[in-house]
């Protein structure tokens, strides 16, 4: 644990540009993710998209299902 203040440390060890050199890495690492994750979702949408061509079903011809053990 450090008591100085943050312009201390600045001004005596120098640290402004490793720490831009790494904020800076962080944050390309995270954009290119992003990027790679926004690709991919346009890419694999067709996967959940529904398109119900045709007509419905009549409710005559659906099976039915034996529901008497529910109550």
């Amino acid at each position: 644990m450090t008591f100085e203040s943050f312009d201390f440390v600045r001004e005596n060890y120098k640290v402004t540009a490793p720490w831009a050199v790494a904020a800076s890495i962080g944050f390309g690492l995270c954009l290119t993710m992003f990027c790679f994750e926004v690709i991919w979702w346009v890419k694999c949408q067709h996967l959940w998209k529904v398109s119900e061509v045709g007509r419905p079903i009549p409710l005559e011809t659906r099976v039915r299902v034996n529901t008497n053990w529910l109550q």
